[in-house]
């Protein structure tokens, strides 16, 4: 498995050797590949902790975040940062970026969903 961060630039030698390389094994896996073990042990090596969650975006992992929060807590509701799109799913398409006149005041704000099709148990 080969990640290629975006700060690493576009088509670097070393990158393009390894994208290419790793294509040829596979580009997507339901489960946990040998090369995803192994990044997984080193950040543990490295930052004292043992547990990693891969994710194919941002969205993904905030998705995840919730749900094992939701999980742990037993609760429905999440506090999000007001203004803040952290992805787009149900559970934080509120309040990304409301009308002034919608968000209420900074000590009570008001829930505003981000588009129509965002259950009402979300934002209220």
């Amino acid at each position: 498995m080969v990640t290629v961060p975006a700060w690493l630039g576009t088509a670097h030698p070393a990158m393009v050797e390894a994208v290419r390389s790793q294509v040829t094994r596979g580009t997507h896996f339901a489960q946990p590949t040998e090369g995803a073990i192994e990044v997984a042990e080193e950040l543990g090596r490295r930052f004292g902790l043992p547990l990693w969650r891969f994710t194919n975006s941002g969205t993904e992992a905030t998705m995840d975040a919730v749900h094992l929060m939701r999980s742990l807590t037993g609760r429905d509701l999440i506090i999000k940062v007001e203004g803040c799109y952290h992805g787009h799913h149900d559970s934080v398409q509120v309040s990304v970026a409301p009308e002034q006149d919608e968000m209420g005041p900074p000590s009570h704000p008001n829930g505003v969903p981000g588009s129509t099709g965002i259950p009402r148990r979300s934002w209220l």
